[in-house]
């Protein structure tokens, strides 16, 4: 069954594949798809990207296949990009991912955009897939997680980055290939790129993070990174590739595995023990760490009762190094708490019948 899929473009200077790719892939495995603008309005091509005889004055290469640019025109004929919702209107809750596609002109009206942010934070927290390709990627660098003091949500994480070695640093103008009068095209250079792209995300992921940005991507060999919940994208050569890697991940997640630790954590944060313990435990389950052995429901009601008074209240950070097969999960999450500080919890679950049947369990 199609995912829907939220994907966002710029007014101000789309690089049409970078849109081209990830909609062609999406549309074809039969997701719905519901574009959205600043303003409300189609989004604003940028003319270079229209152009199969550009060269990109960095890479020295030809970087708009002809193929490609006669898809976009039938695209824009058939008015499949005609009627974009506005940014603002977009309701996070209706949607199952969010897709940000790039091009010089998402540095203006995408990147820095606090309503994309939010929006970026809420798919985020409710388990969504987030895609981004080339400087799109920079909105993730502002959307900061509430629950981990405020870092990016891409802390710790191994996504793209535009490389420095292909920034453009000559005049780079905004005009357009489909300007309107409710849309014109922009009467002005910036001197290159609005922003380097490649340091503001080494320092969102952090020193625990990845960030991939070689400048020997093309489109034979393009470079897509899938760290979830983000896949990300180097540039336009690797459009089709960002595509087919969202239509491969909108196929298998959220997981079961993934589904179910949702719900067993969310049980902890509403100090519902009795639910825990029946909904997420086999009767004859065991919880076993260093410290401790317990089996049985009654044993589990006590030994949870006691570990949520023992840390009070906490928020769930992060999740990381989540594993998981036909019958277990493997995690390691961080919690704050009020009681017992920071928390970082190791979790093995072996499972039956979408049940915990044994529990190994650590705390650094």
């Amino acid at each position: 069954m199609g995912k829907k899929v939220l994907i966002v473009a710029s007014n101000y200077g789309l690089w049409a594949e970078e849109l081209q790719g990830p909609w062609d892939a999406l549309k074809k495995a039969g997701h719905k798809l519901t574009l959205a603008t600043y303003k409300g309005l189609p989004p604003g091509i940028l003319k270079l990207s229209m152009d199969p005889a550009f060269v990109d004055p960095m890479q020295k290469v030809a970087v708009n296949p002809a193929p490609m640019v006669e898809r976009v025109k039938q695209i824009l004929a058939d008015g499949e990009w005609d009627h974009p919702i506005k940014i603002a209107d977009a309701n996070m809750a209706d949607y199952d991912a969010l897709v940000l596609v790039g091009g010089p002109g998402s540095t203006l009206d995408i990147v820095g955009n606090a309503r994309i942010h939010q929006k970026l934070v809420e798919a985020y927290q409710t388990d969504k897939i987030i895609g981004a390709i080339c400087y799109a990627v920079g909105a993730l660098v502002w959307a900061r997680n509430p629950d981990n003091d405020g870092k990016s949500i891409m802390w710790g994480k191994t996504v793209t980055a535009h490389p420095r070695e292909w920034d453009f640093i000559d005049d780079l103008p905004y005009w357009l290939h489909n300007p309107t009068p409710e849309n014109p095209e922009l009467n002005f250079f910036t001197p290159g790129f609005v922003f380097p792209l490649a340091q503001i995300v080494e320092n969102a992921v952090g020193p625990q993070g990845k960030v991939l940005s070689k400048p020997n991507t093309t489109h034979e060999n393009p470079l897509v990174a899938y760290d979830y919940p983000f896949v990300t994208a180097l540039s336009a050569e690797s459009s089709a590739a960002f595509g087919d890697k969202l239509v491969e991940v909108l196929a298998t997640q959220p997981s079961a595995g993934r589904k179910f630790f949702r719900r067993h954590i969310q049980y902890f944060l509403d100090k519902d023990v009795d639910g825990l313990v029946s909904h997420d435990y086999t009767k004859d389950a065991v919880v076993q760490s260093v410290d401790f052995v317990v089996q049985g429901p009654e044993a589990l009601r006590a030994l949870f009762t006691g570990y949520l008074q023992m840390i009070g209240d906490f928020t769930l950070n992060s999740v990381d190094g989540f594993i998981e097969t036909d019958n277990i999960i493997q995690l390691e999450a961080t919690m704050q708490t009020t009681n017992a500080g920071l928390r970082k919890v190791y979790d093995i679950f072996v499972m039956k019948d979408g049940k915990i049947q044994r529990h190994i369990t650590g705390v650094k």
